[in-house]
Formats: structure tokens, sequence, C-alpha cells
């Protein structure tokens, strides 16, 4: 699987993340290089800015 913004091992790495959801590597991927907000990150994944989404996917990459 080839992420825009991100190498093989990186990739290897991130696919050992427990509890991850569908969105942890697209999520990792875009904002790599730059910090992004809460409002770009679910505009560039076409979801609704939450509390679900942050508590439940946002949440699980930090800790």
């Amino acid at each position: 699987m080839s992420v825009a913004g991100l190498d093989d091992d990186s990739i290897t790495l991130l696919n050992q993340l427990n509890n991850q959801s569908k969105y942890d590597i697209q999520i990792l991927a875009y904002c790599y290089y730059e910090r992004k907000t809460v409002k770009e990150i679910t505009e560039h994944l076409g979801v609704s800015n939450s509390t679900f989404f942050r508590k439940s996917i946002l949440n699980n990459l930090i800790s």
C-alpha cells in the first residue's frame, strides 16, 4: 500500500498500531510534513468535524 508522504518502513510501523481505525494512516500521511487543524483533517477525509471523530479517531492516534 502506498500513501503519499510516507515510505514503506513508516507504513509497516503504522500497520502495527493497536486499535487502528480506517483513517489513521490517511491522517498521519496528511499531517506528516505540516501540522493541520481538525477542520482541515476532516475536510480532507470527507467526514464531519464531530466530538465523536475527535474522541474516537484522533485521541486513539495521540495515545
